[in-house]
């Protein structure tokens, strides 16, 4: 929803009931990476790793952070053990280490789809996080597309639609702010406890 200061508010809560739970201490760098605190994300990643090293959410937002970041060969270091972790494959690709090596975003993104789109076919491919892809790479119209087709199959990343920093190429387009009024309309409509 873009309330940054009382998810932080919250999750901190919980964390003085639970102080080393990893999900926790994880959801708190996930709610700086989205409010765009990339640093303070990383450091929280890093907190997490040290209590416990094989835990992959930590992973995922702090290869979500050096990508913003623009250290990409962090960012792939991260993104490989998460898969490590999670069983997937992890083996070094000429791609991977060109997207580490590269010097500009768009060189990184490009990469990155060429590796998403190796490992989709035997993983399949998510909307949202395609969409993300794209829209870093520049491909507008093709990240809308996507981002269309995420609301469409009701992807849950959609609950990140507001606020992921991936998506920032795209929220002066106007398809994109349509979509956005349709995809907070569904989530207004969703009871809440």
């Amino acid at each position: 929803m873009g309330r940054q200061e009382e998810a932080l508010a919250a999750i901190r809560r919980a964390a003085e009931f639970d102080p080393v739970s990893l999900i926790i201490n994880s959801v708190e760098a996930h709610i700086l990476y989205m409010g765009r605190h990339y640093d303070r994300a990383i450091d929280q990643c890093r907190k997490v790793i040290e209590m416990d090293p094989n835990f992959p959410e930590a992973y995922e937002y702090l290869k979500r952070s050096y990508d913003q970041t623009g250290d990409y060969a962090a960012a792939i270091e991260a993104r490989q053990k998460r898969r490590q972790i999670l069983g997937l494959d992890a083996t070094p690709t000429p791609v991977l280490e060109a997207a580490a090596a590269a010097k500009t975003g768009r060189e990184y993104w490009k990469r990155r789809i060429e590796q998403e789109i190796a490992e989709s076919k035997s993983e399949g491919l998510q909307p949202f996080e395609y969409a993300e892809l794209l829209a870093q790479s520049g491909e507008v119209k093709r990240a809308l597309d996507w981002l269309e087709k995420a609301c469409a199959e009701s992807d849950f990343m959609m609950m990140y639609v507001r606020v992921a920093p991936n998506l920032d190429p795209l929220r002066n387009e106007p398809r994109f702010k349509a979509l956005l009024q349709r995809s907070c309309r569904v989530a207004a409509a969703v009871p809440t406890r």
